[in-house]
């Protein structure tokens, strides 16, 4: 990669584990790690425009003002990719990171090989994330899918009159749909039976007898 790479890290934890992976990280890129960002600003600075642009950095998010810093050195230079750098967190967190600047996010559970993949891919101008990070935000998005999905097309005041559980109108929904009982159970990670049973009782609860019935019923 050649271009040399900056990285502010205060937290002791995250240290040590950048010394760890430095050996092999500095076979691909140059790095230069800073104590305080008052030293790293300064020397950014004095460079250019076209020497900021497309640099990478690393901050650690573990310091309660990585976010100041973030906006101040995008101030400097709307080219910067900025790279975060923590302890674990939650996907929520992570998501913050990417609305407030940061093209990347790697924690002490990743290895050197992440954070050469962050760099190749944050001087492309693309945002990375470890590929466990990735299946939790797929899997959080699938959820938040699912919460929302039944009100988009279920009449809600009629729901409210009918003792159905969570699970229940879960299940609503893929009947609706017309899912077949072994593709709610797979989508769902139940056992046909399960399903089966729980659409009996929804049918009892509604007062139908059919798919059909229960879609007449409940259906804006």
């Amino acid at each position: 990669m050649g271009k040399q790479v900056d990285i502010l890290i205060s937290n002791k934890t995250i240290k040590l584990w950048m010394e760890m992976n430095k050996l092999t990280l500095n076979q691909f890129v140059q790095t230069k790690s800073y104590t305080n960002f008052k030293t790293l600003y300064s020397f950014l600075i004095t460079k250019e425009e076209n020497e900021l642009n497309n640099k990478c950095i690393f901050l650690d998010v573990e310091d309660e003002l990585h976010l100041d810093y973030a906006w101040r050195l995008k101030t400097l230079s709307s080219g910067i990719n900025l790279l975060a750098i923590g302890l674990p967190k939650d996907i929520e967190f992570v998501k913050q990171l990417f609305k407030n600047g940061y093209i990347s996010y790697i924690d002490v559970t990743s290895n050197e090989i992440d954070v050469v993949k962050a760099i190749e891919k944050a001087q492309s101008k693309k945002y990375y994330l470890p590929e466990s990070k990735v299946e939790e935000i797929i899997f959080s998005m699938v959820q938040e899918k699912k919460e929302t999905q039944p009100s988009s097309f279920l009449d809600k005041d009629k729901l409210k009159t009918l003792l159905l559980t969570k699970k229940d109108k879960e299940v609503i929904e893929y009947i609706i749909k017309g899912y077949t009982y072994k593709s709610i159970a797979e989508i769902l990670n139940l056992t046909t039976f399960a399903v089966n049973q729980r659409t009996k009782s929804v049918y009892k609860k509604c007062g139908v007898r059919s798919r059909n019935e229960l879609s007449y019923l409940l259906l804006k």
